[in-house]
């Protein structure tokens, strides 16, 4: 790639670095640890003066599909009819998390929040026009991150590892 860029688009210069180094740089702080989430792969990336430490990332097999497809499990025992392997309610549920659904600072306090339905419930408008209520959902799915036996997996030391 760089050998292109200098030889046919001929820049002066180029910057290879990590996306989630460059991130973190953008909050403004040169150390921290990012937490990158994508599709299947959850990582821990610490970063000091602007440098990850490659040796101290810890990865996590639970990403983004498994909250996608644990928000159907959980609207599913709610009453709403998603199935695993349509590609439509995959979307829905896809939609949902992306645009619904936040981390909850104290979990159980959330969850207490919940039982007074209003204060967390959402409507969620469905492809047919149809809407629907959306509550603890909300919190339920990306609590997985940080609780992952609720889905039976183990974190495996996940963030003990970089802050060691």
């Amino acid at each position: 790639m760089t050998k292109i860029m200098f030889d046919k688009f001929s820049v002066p210069a180029i910057y290879v670095a990590m996306q989630v180094v460059l991130c973190h740089l953008g909050s403004g702080s040169t150390t921290g640890i990012m937490l990158y989430s994508g599709d299947s792969m959850s990582h821990s990336v610490p970063i000091y003066e602007g440098h990850s430490i490659p040796h101290a990332i810890s990865r996590l097999s639970l990403a983004g599909s498994d909250i996608t497809d644990y928000l159907c499990k959980i609207s599913t025992k709610k009453g709403y009819a998603f199935t695993y392997k349509c590609a439509m309610d995959l979307n829905v549920a896809y939609r949902m998390k992306e645009t619904i659904t936040y981390v909850a600072l104290n979990f159980e306090q959330e969850i207490e929040k919940a039982k007074n339905r209003s204060s967390v419930e959402q409507g969620f408008k469905l492809l047919d026009g149809e809407v629907i209520n959306v509550g603890a959902e909300r919190f339920h799915g990306l609590e997985l991150l940080f609780q992952p036996s609720m889905v039976k997996r183990d974190r495996h030391k996940f963030m003990k590892k970089p802050i060691a």
